[in-house]
């Protein structure tokens, strides 16, 4: 009996310790899945920050452009990207309250850049020649693609330079190697009404040639003449006469020019990150966010495109 009540409470023990281990087992994996859950909660909150801090640095750039755009210096933030410093704070438990103040063991910066849009040739109001020049495509796709963009009754704008591919109008390899740099969908407000569009003194050789109908040597030499204030001055510096004040010029390649940048892009690369010894930076999260706006001569704008950009 004494053998057997031995062998039953050594049964139990063995069991009382196996459930134990699964217990302590159960537990560690609880630990580590909120451990987890808590970094990923904390990183999460950090993306956040960061994407507030991008859109802080595209807000207060757009906020610059105005006034450079109603000084008519907006050359000036052309270029050179800025970085833009944001005060960090936390919220902290004094004298038996909450309090927000200021965090000096945290980073939030925006690096910001912003270039000319209207430099580029928007694809949705080129005439074909010029289409023809900055696709590198030959006439009879240009006017294809032209003609579907302006179709009657049926316009169905490009939203992307994807979109060439995505409609077949043009094959995906030849898409893909595309500079994006040159050409844009998203510098005018409205494409069936398209105002002045293309700044002339940012625009790239072969549009100069396109437009002028002149080789690209010839083109490299007006564009060494840069900066022009008038379509004539242009015309003369090409060797080309004077526009007919008469003549219809919706469709011709000189419609659409301006002298001075009025659409910009700014990209802006929001940081939030922890301070260490000796300026080094942990648990950094970043976040960049891209906005094209179209500016009126009283320094008001409108934003055409607003897009968060994958990292």
């Amino acid at each position: 009996m004494s053998n057997r009540n031995d062998r039953q409470r050594g049964t139990a023990l063995v069991m009382a310790i196996g459930v134990l281990g699964i217990a302590m087992a159960l537990g560690v994996v609880y630990v580590t899945y909120m451990q987890n859950e808590l970094e990923s909660a904390n990183y999460e909150l950090r993306k956040s920050r960061a994407r507030a801090i991008a859109e802080g640095g595209v807000q207060a750039t757009l906020a610059r452009l105005s006034q450079a755009v109603t000084a008519k210096q907006p050359g000036a933030l052309l270029g050179t990207p800025q970085t833009i410093k944001f005060p960090a704070f936390e919220l902290a438990f004094r004298d038996g309250k909450h309090e927000i103040q200021p965090n000096s063991g945290r980073t939030a910066e925006a690096k910001v850049s912003v270039s000319d849009e209207s430099g580029k040739v928007n694809l949705n109001c080129a005439p074909p020649a010029v289409l023809q020049a900055v696709l590198n495509v030959n006439a009879a796709t240009a006017q294809k693609i032209h003609a579907t963009l302006h179709k009657p009754g049926n316009r169905e704008w490009l939203g992307s330079i994807n979109d060439l591919a995505v409609r077949e109008l043009m094959p995906v390899a030849q898409v893909a190697a595309l500079d994006s740099s040159t050409i844009t969908t998203v510098s005018v407000a409205d494409p069936a009404k398209p105002e002045a569009y293309l700044n002339i003194n940012a625009a790239p050789v072969d549009v100069l040639a396109a437009i002028l109908g002149i080789s690209k040597e010839a083109a490299g030499i007006v564009a060494a003449k840069r900066p022009f204030a008038s379509v004539d001055a242009l015309l003369q510096a090409a060797g080309k006469p004077p526009v007919d004040p008469n003549a219809p010029v919706a469709d011709s390649p000189l419609a659409g020019l301006v002298f001075e940048p009025q659409c910009f892009r700014v990209a802006s690369e929001g940081s939030y990150a922890s301070n260490g010894q000796g300026g080094k930076k942990y648990d950094r999260a970043n976040s960049r966010i891209e906005a094209v706006a179209l500016f009126r001569p009283d320094g008001g704008y409108d934003v055409i495109e607003w897009k968060a950009v994958q990292q």
